[in-house]
């Protein structure tokens, strides 16, 4: 079995020598792009919402950070052969050459794209006061969540509420609308900026910029992006400090906003029903007439179980899970893997150790101070 292992590591170092470096760069990329997407698909649901998120965003930093650590730091793995071979032809780098540049050129019609979007959304953005009782309730929760960035206010046209860097954009129906449906579209804006999912968000569609050709990171990155919002919810509903108030809110939004027709200039880029790049309000999850998605491992959860050996397994379970930890080893596992069969290469092995050439005769060393101390 060993040699059947040597074997295809000579194999795979005699094959991957023969591409250019950044072809292995690119190998590297794609592979661990693909693993990365299969250990998102048979991650567990049980193991939450925060779990799938953090998995999914390590995987965005880790497309981007182990492809470049390997070509900085020219990351080699050695297998050593009694005589080094090579392949002697110039297809392997005339293929690489014309992969690097089909790539280069989707990388710079993609970022065009993502350009105009994000021109498209800072030409939204436009200054309209939205009054004193707004910006004193957006102050009121800005205080409430600790945000201490200074935050403009927006409203417009727009059909939903949705938030930039540094900006809040409501329908302007929203200044006709009772204080508790203001405040939780405002709450759900202010938590998402808590927890930089405008950031994340330009961060997915960079990689969508890198990975155009490949399907699976564009899922994963929707799957980001729907879960995304999940935790903000939380977040705004926990400084909402009002559960039933909150539901109660939330769902006069929902009926508001399925009911709202835009108004106003039909020229106003406001109006736009996909304002350039945004972050999914999140509404969607507290429907109407449904409770409130309970926490994996929850009471809801913990009721369900079967026997009382089940809640103690259960409960044993919530108690070791640290999901950080899972995912840290779940991205660190797939790296040094698609990392060690992506660079290894072919080094000739030095020479054996050959005791005849070192061969001591002891008898010639000790006679010679056996004869002096006779003398």
């Amino acid at each position: 079995m060993w040699g059947s292992m040597d074997d295809l590591f000579k194999v795979t170092a005699m094959s991957l020598d023969t591409l250019p470096q950044f072809g292995r760069i690119m190998l590297l990329a794609l592979l661990l792009s693909i693993v990365l997407s299969v250990f998102a698909r048979i991650l567990p649901a049980r193991y939450g919402d925060n779990t799938h998120i953090l998995f999914r965003k390590a995987a965005l930093l880790a497309l981007i950070g182990v492809p470049l650590l390997v070509w900085l730091t020219d990351l080699r793995m050695t297998v050593y052969v009694v005589q080094a071979e090579t392949f002697e032809s110039a297809w392997p780098r005339l293929t690489t050459t014309l992969a690097v540049s089909l790539w280069l050129l989707g990388v710079v019609v993609s970022g065009r794209r993502l350009w105009r979007k994000i021109d498209a959304t800072r030409a939204e953005v436009v200054d309209n006061m939205p009054g004193e009782k707004l910006r004193k309730r957006l102050g009121h929760w800005q205080g409430r969540l600790n945000i201490n960035a200074e935050l403009r206010l927006v409203v417009g046209g727009a059909q939903e509420p949705w938030h930039t860097r540094g900006t809040i954009v409501l329908p302007a129906a929203a200044l006709n609308w009772p204080s508790g449906v203001v405040d939780a579209m405002l709450l759900l804006q202010l938590a998402q900026i808590k927890q930089r999912c405008w950031h994340w968000m330009l961060l997915a569609q960079g990689m969508l910029c890198l990975f155009w050709f490949a399907p699976w990171v564009k899922k994963l990155v929707a799957e980001l992006l729907v879960l995304l919002p999940r935790p903000a919810v939380g977040l705004a509903r926990a400084a909402y400090r009002d559960p039933e108030g909150w539901r109660r809110d939330v769902r006069q939004v929902q009926r508001r906003l399925q009911t709202m027709a835009p108004v106003g200039d039909e020229r106003d880029p406001l109006l736009r029903l996909d304002p350039g790049l945004e972050v999914a309000p999140g509404f969607e999850l507290d429907k109407p007439g449904q409770p409130w998605p309970a926490e994996v491992g929850g009471a809801e959860t913990m009721a369900n179980e079967t026997t009382r050996w089940d809640q103690v397994r259960h409960r044993y379970w919530r108690r070791h899970f640290d999901p950080y930890e899972r995912v840290f080893w779940l991205v660190a596992g797939a790296s040094l893997l698609v990392a060690f069969c992506t660079t290894l290469t072919i080094e000739r092995s030095p020479p054996e150790f050959e005791p005849r050439f070192l061969e001591i005769k002891w008898q010639d060393q000790m006679q010679p101070r056996i004869e002096r101390e006779v003398d």
